[in-house]
């Protein structure tokens, strides 16, 4: 704001650049649809008297309900009606359900950990595509590219903890949107269901990359306690919350595999091209299984214990 009023002082125009589909809060889907944010952000620009907008570039330039919606709030802010819009694109006994599920995922996007850290160098481009390591690799993260297991990165200035928190609320704003779509679909005219089924399956791939990103960080951050651990208690421990995060993220590639090869928009960005292939899935799945033997390999090693001494060496060629 105290730039654009230096602006105007010096008789120079106003323009906003925007990006109303995504960004690279998740560049490997075509849009996000945070249509309450959308709306917020058309009236807070259109409050400014801007002379022009900048509207998107490559990264989330895909022509949609976003970029309408947009439009039609900024030039009529006063008159904006969320339900109103939903009847127009589906119909009016769905328009409620389908207003109800936008009002969920713009509040889990509201919760996003936002840092240019975690944008650049985070794993939600890649999703469940991304490997898991039993050991650190000491690679570094790339910008919008292979994040690795580098979560220092990944989280910038954020607590671990608290970084998967919030990327956890992000998550379940876009599973209860989902639910949302559901009774929506459960009610439309018969020529809407099509359409509907887009948006529940777009709802699906959003959360699921953000369920899968936080049980990736948690993965790392059990098996960086395991590794630094002297307890067998806690090691043990360690190994129960990775085994979890295995076969959660499992079902992760289960459910997003068949969505990818329906849509080839998921995983693509225009300036990176894609993220990831159906292919990757299926070596993730061959690296989750490999991981879970060595979680088991792990777990006999401290299951040679005697009630009398503690933990004992395992036997000669015992797998470590």
């Amino acid at each position: 704001l105290q730039y654009w009023k230096w602006a105007r002082e010096a008789g120079l125009k106003i323009v906003a650049k925007i990006q109303v589909n995504t960004s690279w809060e998740l560049g490997s889907v075509p849009l996000i649809p945070a249509m309450d944010l959308i709306a917020e952000h058309a009236r807070n620009l259109s409050d400014e008297s801007i002379d022009g907008i900048m509207f998107s570039w490559s990264v989330g330039g895909y022509p949609s309900k976003n970029m309408a919606l947009f439009q039609e709030v900024f030039n009529n802010p006063q008159q904006a009606d969320l339900v109103r819009f939903a009847a127009r694109y589906y119909d009016k006994k769905s328009a409620p359900h389908i207003r109800n599920a936008w009002h969920c995922f713009s509040s889990g996007f509201a919760e996003y950990p936002y840092h240019i850290g975690t944008l650049y160098n985070g794993p939600q481009h890649m999703g469940a595509a991304n490997l898991f390591h039993t050991r650190p690799t000491g690679y570094k993260a790339t910008m919008v590219g292979l994040p690795y297991d580098d979560l220092a990165s990944w989280r910038a200035i954020y607590p671990t903890d608290t970084w998967i928190g919030q990327i956890r609320k992000v998550a379940e704003g876009f599973e209860q949107g989902y639910h949302e779509l559901g009774e929506a679909l459960s009610l439309c005219e018969r020529k809407n269901r099509t359409s509907i089924r887009r948006e529940m399956e777009l709802a699906k791939v959003i959360h699921l990359h953000f369920s899968s990103v936080a049980t990736q960080a948690t993965f790392i951050r059990e098996r960086d306690k395991y590794l630094e651990a002297t307890e067998e208690a806690r090691r043990l421990n360690s190994l129960k919350i990775m085994e979890e995060c295995v076969r959660d993220e499992m079902l992760h590639v289960k459910e997003l595999l068949p969505l990818v090869l329906r849509n080839p928009a998921i995983g693509y960005e225009a300036s990176n091209q894609y993220f990831y292939i159906p292919q990757d899935l299926k070596e993730k799945y061959i690296n989750l299984n490999y991981t879970l033997k060595w979680i088991e390999k792990e777990r006999e090693v401290h299951s040679y214990t005697d009630s009398d001494t503690g933990p004992i060496s395992p036997a000669p060629g015992s797998p470590r």
